[in-house]
């Protein structure tokens, strides 16, 4: 999976870009509220790769502090295929 940060402003040179399995039901069909797995990896230059993921469905979310103004911050839904690449663009928007 590799990706770019879209942004209006400037980015700072690396930023954290988190990937989120979609939660799967339990035995009993209820889900957990928290994240159970997940990993990040750092955007360079709003540039961000993850080597290695398993086949699935992934919310995929990058902010960034804005200091004064806020946060930035976006977020995609994915589906990692078995083989191949993908490429996604995180377009981060500014919430106060």
């Amino acid at each position: 999976l590799t990706g770019t940060l879209e942004y209006e402003g400037e980015l700072p040179e690396t930023t954290t870009v988190m990937l989120m399995p979609r939660p799967v039901p339990r035995p009993d069909g209820t889900y957990s509220h928290w994240a159970e797995s997940g990993r990040a990896v750092f955007a360079v230059d709003g540039r961000f790769e993850a080597q290695f993921l398993e086949r699935g469905s992934y919310r995929v979310i990058a902010h960034v502090s804005l200091g004064a103004m806020g946060l930035a911050m976006g977020s995609v839904e994915v589906e990692v295929p078995e083989e191949g690449t993908l490429d996604v663009r995180i377009r981060l928007e500014r919430r106060r």
